[in-house]
């Protein structure tokens, strides 16, 4: 249990306990303002908002939106979505010390977004008539990225005719009493179209795979003009971690997958249900609802990154002949609509929201964790995965997810839950989630990600709950004394590689699973540990490794093999001795990362 959430988790259970009349539920309401205190924001290690700024908040979370100065986050002009978090009543919350971890969201049509100025930001509804709080945003479309003006040059637009790159933009942040997530509805209008109309079209729901410079600008060769493509820039900040439904936590697979293939993900984007991102005490989800005429909707995703992600969720292009001339030419104004849930800090929480204002038909999936004892393991991480094989049973995860990258090409990684997960006050285990109706595997994790349970398989069934307990066994240990040539402890970097089967060591990701939030460490490494100190412990997966000791180029090594078994700890020494003399010599590391940057992690 970590000491920051246990305190968290005691002051809630006693202001619960001081008011045994309250509603854990309190009455739905949705306000927006213009803060005019640093009480009244956010606050949180990305929160950007200042006073002067608007808030839009209801029963359930709070947002905030830029006035129209620049952008202080990754955007460049005013009028964006800076800060998001839940709402939290405990005293230590208020006054504006939140847990915002949002960089910046905002609108993009054809490569341009809104530059608000004067008078184009202000509240529409304040929500105190009981229904929605509004906050637009108005402005013309600037460039995010000056190398893009070439869509603006006369030759270009005499090679493209037709290319929409003169936009004006509305978008109105909407949010209802009730609701995790804050509505973006934008209008996009085309101002210099050669015969403007008064007339709006809802541009159509992705529901695959869409080339975005195809739309952009257009194909004669097959008939098509050019047209409309529109989405966000959602920069989700370093401290998260993303995640979409099939890959998991690894997005960088699927990127380099496609960049060692030669393929442009701006002609082929990669295409997901939607994609989350967590990290700490709130998780969010960018998401778009289904579309109109039925299917099921996708984000298209042709840049991504932990800092900054671009996403399409709506395109039209109209023929080049005259058939669809009343129905698509005919527009040069154009809608469309798209989400930002917040959750409670895992995926699962995240999933929920998309999942119900979609109308997702779901079933429930909760459960316990146990450890080797049978007692509760706090904080443990639970993960669905796709079955690839409902006749076979899988001994590890890690066989799950090799099967899954064979038959589907991801890992199959479908939802993330941590027990426990955000403020509950009892942590016992216990976590749940809603699926879509279908069977899985479930594997949970000790916190710290060292052990794993069997993967045990479920079926969902909708509006039924389908309980599950998974048992993960007791990690090992390696416990480690490290000196110098003269016996005196010395300080030290560990690096541990998995010895596999067949005696040879691990390869590139090793048994590291990214998908799981594992993250990369280098080739084959399992773990990696630092001491100031020359001792510590290193807790392990169950295994045999090779654990390597260094302390710098000037020293030599320690390279051992060592076997620990579940519950097991083991113990290695070894000297690092100083064997390059490097007496007059200078040496220096000069590069830093602010902390506080928006991509720092």
């Amino acid at each position: 249990m970590s000491p920051p959430k246990a305190l968290a988790g005691l002051l809630t259970a006693l202001a619960l306990a001081a008011a045994p009349g309250c509603d854990e539920s309190p009455e739905p309401f949705a306000r927006a303002y213009r803060a005019t205190s640093p009480d009244q924001l956010i606050g949180g290690d990305l929160a950007m908002a200042q006073v002067g700024d608007f808030i839009l908040e209801n029963d359930r979370v709070r947002i905030a939106v830029l006035d129209k100065e620049s952008s202080p986050a990754p955007g460049v002009f005013g009028g964006t979505l800076v800060d998001a978090d839940l709402q939290r009543p405990e005293a230590q919350f208020r006054g504006g010390r939140g847990h915002d971890q949002l960089a910046e969201v905002f609108p993009v049509a054809n490569l341009f977004f809104p530059r608000p100025g004067t008078g184009d930001i202000a509240i529409v509804s304040d929500g105190s008539d009981g229904g929605a709080a509004i906050v637009r945003v108005s402005g013309d479309g600037g460039l995010f990225l000056e190398a893009l003006s070439i869509l603006q040059d006369p030759l270009v637009a005499a090679l493209f005719a037709g290319v929409k790159v003169d936009l004006r933009f509305t978008t109105d942040y909407i949010l209802e009493p009730g609701k995790r997530y804050v509505r973006m509805a934008t209008t996009v209008t085309w101002t210099s179209a050669p015969t403007p109309s008064d007339a709006v079209k809802p541009l159509p729901v992705l529901t695959g795979p869409t080339s975005i410079f195809g739309v952009l600008l257009g194909d004669a060769d097959n008939g098509v003009q050019p047209g409309v493509m529109a989405g966000d820039f959602v920069f989700f900040g370093g401290h998260n971690d993303l995640f979409a439904p099939g890959i998991g936590f690894d997005e960088e697979k699927p990127v380099f997958d496609a960049l060692y293939a030669n393929r442009d993900t701006f002609t082929q984007p990669l295409a997901f249900d939607y994609m989350a991102a967590a990290g700490g005490e709130v998780s969010y989800g960018y998401f778009n609802g289904p579309p109109a005429e039925g299917g099921e909707p996708q984000v298209l995703v042709p840049l991504i990154t932990s800092s900054s992600t671009g996403f399409v969720t709506h395109a039209l292009a109209c023929s080049t002949d005259s058939d669809d001339d009343a129905t698509c030419d005919a527009f040069t104004t154009w809608t469309y609509e798209r989400f930002l849930a917040v959750g409670d800090g895992d995926i699962a929480s995240v999933a929920d929201v998309v999942y119900a204002a979609r109308g997702t038909v779901v079933g429930t999936l909760e459960g316990v964790v146990r450890g080797a004892t049978g007692a509760p393991l706090p904080n443990a991480r639970v993960f669905v995965l796709r079955d690839p094989d409902a006749a076979r049973t899988f001994a590890s995860v890690n066989e799950v997810v090799d099967q899954n990258l064979r038959d589907v090409g991801n890992p199959g990684v479908l939802n993330a839950i941590d027990a426990d997960v955000g403020r509950d006050p009892v942590e016992d285990g216990d976590f749940h989630a809603t699926m879509p109706p279908g069977t899985y595997l479930v594997v949970a994790q000790n916190e710290a990600q060292t052990s794993s349970s069997p993967p045990v398989r479920v079926t969902v069934t909708a509006g039924e709950r389908a309980v599950v307990s998974p048992a993960v066994p007791r990690p090992g240990r390696i416990a480690y004394h490290l000196t110098d040539g003269g016996g005196h402890q010395i300080e030290a970097k560990l690096s541990l590689v998995p010895v596999l089967a067949d005696g040879t060591l691990a390869e590139r990701d090793g048994l590291r699973l990214p998908a799981l939030g594992q993250g990369r460490l280098g080739n084959g490494l399992r773990y990696r540990a630092s001491t100031l100190t020359g001792d510590g412990v290193v807790e392990v997966e169950p295994g045999t490794y090779r654990v390597v000791a260094t302390h710098g180029p000037e020293y030599g090594d320690v390279d051992v093999r060592v076997t620990v078994a579940a519950g097991e700890e083991v113990r290695v020494s070894g000297v690092l001795r100083h064997e390059v003399d490097t007496e007059g010599f200078v040496a220096g590391d000069f590069h830093l990362h602010a902390r506080a940057s928006f991509d720092s992690g």
